[in-house]
């Protein structure tokens, strides 16, 4: 029988497999969701979500926010 870690395939998996196990313990993947979270959120805000900037240019105006310039 084939010794199964000469396959390229299987030793890259276990290699990912033994470094997933310390990076869990040091909550590296928590932090990596922190980060990506927090920056899809700066960029939501630096650029904006089309849908809904486009459904508030439809809306009409009216009340105290078009008196005062704020729509």
């Amino acid at each position: 029988m084939k010794n199964p870690l000469k396959r390229l395939d299987v030793a890259i998996t276990v290699v990912f497999f033994l470094l997933t196990i310390p990076a869990e313990r040091f909550e590296v993947f928590s932090l990596l969701e922190d980060q990506t979270i927090s920056i899809r959120q700066i960029s939501r805000t630096v650029v904006g979500d089309g849908f809904v900037a486009g459904c508030l240019s439809r809306v009409q105006c009216g009340g105290a926010a078009c008196l005062i310039g704020l729509i």
